[in-house]
């Protein structure tokens, strides 16, 4: 969107608020700072969306952890996660 379309909007805007009641200026108002945050949670998002898996090494023992937990799946030494999740509810 180029400036002068961002302009024209703004001001279409301000003349849109000056024919409506007070409550649903405030209703607006609630409405813009909700999409102002849902843009700044959407921008987040797509920085995480597009951020490398990883930026840092594994260390030798975080390496030897990942072997000794990948032997153990092969072997079957895990909880699904539902199991999990029912031995871990919170009541």
């Amino acid at each position: 969107m180029n400036t002068q379309t961002i302009n024209k909007s703004k001001e279409k805007i301000l003349l849109l608020i000056e024919k409506m009641e007070p409550l649903e200026i405030k209703n607006l108002e609630r409405y813009a700072e909700f999409l102002v945050s849902k843009s700044k949670e959407l921008r987040f998002l797509e920085l995480l969306k597009n951020a490398p898996i990883s930026d840092e090494e594994l260390t030798k023992a975080e390496k030897k952890e990942l072997e000794i937990s990948r032997a153990e799946i092969e072997r079957g030494e895990f909880t699904e996660l539902e199991d999990f999740a029912k031995d871990n509810q919170t009541r």
